[in-house]
């Protein structure tokens, strides 16, 4: 909430998911398994983010990596 408060009205600011994790694990308040895969991540953050990923999906579609429909 602290974020929020402090950020609703700058809509570009990021909340750090990582910070957050890194001190919960360090306060002994969370653990972490991280799993390992050979395959790349991408995401949105920005509209013009949208395209690429667009492009990635259409192309791990094209490669069989997603089934027709996801959810």
């Amino acid at each position: 909430m602290r974020f929020l408060n402090k950020y609703i009205r700058a809509p570009k600011s990021e909340f750090f998911i990582p910070s957050v994790v890194d001190k919960l694990v360090k306060n002994g308040e969370a653990t972490v398994d991280v799993l390992t895969t050979h395959s790349r991540w991408f995401g949105v953050t920005y509209p013009e983010d949208r395209d690429s990923v667009v492009r990635n999906l259409a192309r791990l579609h094209a490669e069989g990596e997603y089934p027709d429909k996801l959810f």
